[in-house]
């Protein structure tokens, strides 16, 4: 088997192949591997990382100048790593690769003799499951919306091994509007999308991804040019598992090994986000630096290796316009950040204050933008606390922005 290729444009070309072989399940028989099927029309590169498998093809069709010729047609499989550093080796140059007994030999076109390098070849073909040909779901969504919204809540992903369900995220679509939802149990991260920045649906639809699987799709997804994805969900039946698939500019990811019956019902979120709250008031992010800088000094190594609970109180002081803190572990804190707003003001003091875990605060501040307001809802001390951001109309994308979370209270 022999075939020619330009170096570079081949590297660039099986990029998000690298990426789901790379970033898969360590223990997955494919991990670090790829197999490459060499036939006289194209090249199809296959990864399967435990969960998410990928099969690119290329030709002089869909890559310009990427200059390939095929002498004999193979299939070989090696070491992800091993092989593209290898191909690097030659920058822009074409080369030859050829299958000679254990091992392939990436040589110089013009330069046989002297320039050359070998990688062994692995024992099995990397397996890629079979997209299905039909889908009970279906949506598109722009690329960069998807993006960036995954990235904002993802950081509120469950992480206990005991609770499943919130090892995954939702997407949801329904009433005009998309929703990135995450969470553990005890508090939630939630961005909504208005506008026209999805299309392809009419009833409620709704999908769920992995923990394990998202870091590999932002990984593509981020490395491609398209405008939009489209995200499909297959039907289950006996020729096919169950499996999300995404197509993006012409290739097609596929998530398999997710549990498509998680019972996540948004209902009890809704009944939350819906509520009337007790006291509203306002805050500015760029007021709180120093006082979450102060809290997080009073969790340290020691208590966290002790898996010891750092709660911190917090109260609403009307008369001097303060959210006041009070940690009292081991190393303890007082604090205060500065009420730019009073929206509504509870005459029950028990509905001005709760307590919570300091990281709770910590993640409010750290996943906002530097300068922006924050409207902090409080109804008791044994209700969630609501922080809404206010809403962005980003008129360039045509789309109305909103993001809220929520975190449970702690008894006192």
């Amino acid at each position: 088997m022999k075939f020619e290729i330009n170096a570079k444009k081949f590297i660039k070309s099986i990029e998000a192949a690298i990426k789901v072989s790379r970033k898969g399940i360590k223990d997955s028989d494919f991990f670090n591997v790829i197999t490459v099927k060499a036939t006289f029309q194209e090249i199809s590169v296959m990864a399967f990382g435990g969960e998410v498998g990928i099969n690119v093809p290329i030709s002089d069709i869909n890559i310009s100048d990427i200059n390939y010729k095929c002498e004999k047609e193979c299939t070989f499989t090696v070491n992800t790593i091993d092989f593209i550093g290898s191909l690097d080796r030659f920058d822009n140059q074409n080369i030859n690769i050829t299958k000679e007994n254990k091992e392939i030999v990436i040589s110089h076109k013009d330069d046989l003799a002297t320039r050359s390098q070998t990688v062994p070849l692995y024992r099995g073909d990397v397996i890629v499951p079979t997209i299905a040909d039909s889908f009970t779901k279906e949506i598109t969504i722009n690329r960069e919306i998807f993006i960036e919204n995954v990235k904002r809540i993802f950081y509120a992903i469950g992480y206990e091994e005991k609770r499943p369900k919130y090892l995954y995220w939702k997407l949801l679509f329904c009433d005009g509007k998309v929703q990135f939802i995450a969470g553990t149990g005890g508090r939630f991260a939630i961005s909504t999308i208005k506008g026209s920045a999805f299309s392809g649906y009419k009833d409620e639809i709704e999908f769920f991804f992995s923990k394990n699987s998202t870091p590999v799709i932002l990984d593509i997804l981020s490395n491609s040019d398209c405008d939009d994805i489209k995200i499909k969900q297959a039907i289950k039946n006996k020729n096919n598992v169950d499996q999300i698939v995404i197509d993006f500019g012409g290739q097609e990811s596929i998530i398999v090994g997710f549990d498509p019956d998680i019972d996540w019902s948004t209902v009890s979120l809704n009944s939350i986000l819906n509520r009337d709250s007790e006291t509203i008031v306002v805050t500015n992010v760029s007021n709180w630096g120093k006082e979450i800088a102060g809290m997080n000094v009073t969790y340290n190594e020691d208590l966290k290796k002790e898996h010891e609970l750092h709660n911190v109180d917090v109260r609403v002081d009307p008369d001097k316009q303060i959210l006041h803190f009070d940690i009292n572990s081991r190393l303890k804190f007082t604090g205060y950040v500065n009420i730019s707003k009073i929206e509504k003001i509870s005459e029950d003091k028990d509905m001005l204050c709760f307590r919570c875990h300091s990281r709770y605060l910590d993640e409010v501040i750290n996943n906002s933008d530097s300068n922006e307001d924050l409207k902090f809802e409080m109804s008791g001390p044994s209700k969630p606390v609501i922080v809404r951001h206010f809403p962005k109309d980003n008129a360039s994308k045509g789309i109305v922005e909103e993001f809220v979370t929520f975190f449970a209270t702690t008894k006192k």
